[in-house]
């Protein structure tokens, strides 16, 4: 036990002293910081400035009044023509022009390359308008054109859980989609990441031929075990960082009204807590499932640069169950989605998704997990016992003959150990 405790070690102090740790440890902060830059640059280009202005045409005068007297931004300017207006918008002089010579079916103008206008302010003073033109006419008092203005309806919606027959609104379920991509989003990253990190790593002892050095000393086996818990332990310390400044976050007051201002509806019951502990689960025993097997790919080869095309069945693997996931968010239900999230490959990145919709009961939660447990414990073993014959075997042969030549040398080791 105490030699693939050394090796673990080794491996974790390796890899949390390296630079591409760090970059990686920090890659989703910056990556953060970059988007709410451009969101920041796209917002503030997107508004419209003080010079800028909106030609209105309109034969009535208290409609035009109405609407400058309501609006604010952009600024309205009324024309009386609107061969001049479009004049000057062709000049650069308007951002957009709005006809209402026929209040009944206006028209706005503008170019391609301008920047786009909301409507809808404008839109609805336009129908309270025509409304109230309409009430007139058909001899309606003012009140009565209130009540029929205020009678508008609209649908809300509201998503059952098959399992408790608990409803959750809309909010609710936009923010569990929402937190689960985050979070499949990351894991796929961190997946991919540390799969090919222990491939290369495995792959280069073989190439600088320091594995026949460290094999004389311990076995094939407790090498693989101390490679995989050493990358297991430097991802949960990147891990445990993140939900650290997570909670911190969260007990910030500024953040959670931020969160409040655009979902203000929104709670976190004990269903969030629920989603993110089986999320956690899916994504511990799909790293688990996937460094398993890199693990086993980058010793079938012998150059750290062959890593990548060796992982190529992997990634596929990881990729199609990444896509299928995200095809989950709009379909929770479909016959691919229901199959793949059975598929142990493709459960980690799909369960999470049929789980943030409610789209699965406890019992097929439950089959899936149990699924990708019995999945993680075969492909461990298979992982470890292919490890064990190809780490000494030096081949340029493509990565199937080497699997198969792996396989075949265990068998032959395994009858050599049954007649002595």
């Amino acid at each position: 036990m105490r030699k693939w405790w050394i090796v673990a070690k080794q491996v974790f102090w390796k890899n949390v002293k390296s630079a591409s740790y760090i970059l990686m440890t920090l890659s989703p902060f910056i990556f953060a910081a970059i988007m709410f830059l451009v969101g920041w640059f796209i917002f503030k280009d997107m508004q419209i400035s003080d010079d800028q202005s909106l030609a209105l045409v309109s034969k009535t005068t208290e409609l035009s009044q109405r609407i400058e007297n309501n609006i604010t931004e952009p600024h309205v300017i009324s024309y009386s023509s609107i061969k001049k207006a479009k004049e000057d918008l062709l000049q650069d002089k308007l951002i957009g022009v709005l006809d209402l010579t026929n209040e009944q079916a206006p028209v706005y103008y503008n170019k391609t390359t301008d920047k786009q206008v909301n409507l809808n302010a404008m839109s609805q003073i336009i129908n309270d308008y025509n409304l109230e033109k309409l009430g007139e006419k058909l001899g309606i008092s003012e009140s009565q054109v209130e009540k029929i203005r205020e009678s508008r309806i609209s649908i809300a919606t509201s998503a059952i859980d098959p399992e408790n027959k608990k409803s959750f609104d809309d909010t609710s379920r936009t923010f569990r989609i929402g937190l689960t991509y985050v979070l499949i989003l990351m894991g796929f990253m961190l997946v991919v990441n540390y799969s090919t990190l222990i491939s290369q790593e495995v792959a280069s002892e073989k190439g600088t031929r320091m594995m026949e050095v460290i094999l004389s000393s311990m076995s094939a086996e407790e090498h693989f075990c101390g490679k995989l818990l050493g990358i297991l332990m430097a991802l949960g310390l990147q891990l445990l960082l993140y939900a650290t400044l997570s909670l911190g976050g969260l007990a910030m007051p500024q953040l959670l009204s931020l969160v409040h201002q655009f979902l203000p509806d929104l709670t976190i019951d004990s269903s969030v807590w629920q989603l993110l502990i089986w999320d956690f689960l899916f994504f511990l025993f799909g790293v688990l499932l996937f460094v398993s097997l890199a693990t086993m790919f980058g010793s079938l080869v012998s150059r750290a640069e062959d890593a990548p095309k060796a992982l190529t069945p992997i990634t596929l693997l990881m990729v199609i169950g990444f896509y299928i996931a995200l095809y989950a968010m709009g379909n929770p239900s479909s016959s691919l989605v229901v199959f793949g999230s059975y598929f142990p490959f493709f459960t980690p990145f799909i369960m999470p998704f049929r789980l943030a919709t409610q789209s699965v009961s406890l019992l097929g939660i439950t089959i899936g997990f149990a699924l990708l447990i019995l999945a993680t414990i075969i492909f461990f073993i298979f992982s470890a016992w292919i490890y064990s014959a190809s780490a000494l075997i030096y081949s340029d042969g493509n990565i199937l003959k080497n699997l198969l030549y792996a396989i075949k040398m265990r068998k032959v080791y395994r009858r050599q150990q049954s007649k002595a």
